[in-house]
């Protein structure tokens, strides 16, 4: 295996140039991450354990081998964010507080629906107007860069307040359904029901 004939298959794999966009960005993902993990395997932290057990291939397979710049992949909004919330105020406001409270969380503060699910009343800071995002007991966030504090207006600042005096538990969205881990390795979702109707 040689730098050329890593070269070859990368270019093999990307296919021509009339490819569809969607496609082409697919595949220079998959190329970098396999390269970037195979090149893993002979880093330079390795080489001598690996050198102790076997002849190395000079130079490296990977060796030179750049990985390629993706295409943006920044989102381009294609709803109304403001009529939503406008239609969303008079339909569920008081009707479906659930699914209000976690459509605020998921459209205003951005969160994931694993997020939103095991959101704890803890997690607000009513006087500062923040929420903090971080793990809890229930829920590993997916990435540390996830972590973080999130501004509140004013508004969604009393919203929330109002709705923490009449909180009956700990978590954010109610639910008859308790917190556990999943046994067949699909996402459980406590407040799934509320998810589905929203």
């Amino acid at each position: 295996l040689t730098p050329e004939q890593v070269l070859r298959w990368r270019n093999q794999f990307l296919g021509g140039e009339d490819e569809d966009p969607t496609v082409k960005r697919s595949r220079i993902h998959t190329v970098n991450t396999l390269i970037r993990n195979s090149r893993g395997l002979m880093a330079k932290k390795y080489l001598s354990f690996l050198s102790d057990r076997m002849r190395l291939p000079d130079p490296l397979p990977f060796a030179g081998i750049q990985l390629l710049k993706p295409p943006s992949m920044r989102y381009q909004s294609k709803i109304n964010a403001h009529e939503i919330l406008r239609k969303a105020g008079k339909e569920l406001k008081s009707k479906e507080p659930e699914q209000f409270k976690a459509l605020l969380l998921a459209l205003v503060c951005g969160l994931r629906r694993g997020e939103i699910d095991n959101l704890l009343w803890q997690a607000f800071d009513f006087g500062r107007k923040v929420l903090r995002v971080q793990n809890s007991q229930y829920h590993e966030l997916k990435s540390e860069d996830s972590a973080g504090e999130i501004d509140l207006s004013d508004e969604m600042n009393a919203y929330f307040k109002a709705q923490a005096r009449r909180a009956k538990g700990a978590f954010v969205i109610e639910s008859d359904h308790a917190p556990k881990k999943s046994e067949s390795g699909t996402r459980y979702y406590r407040s799934n029901l509320v998810f589905k109707k929203l």
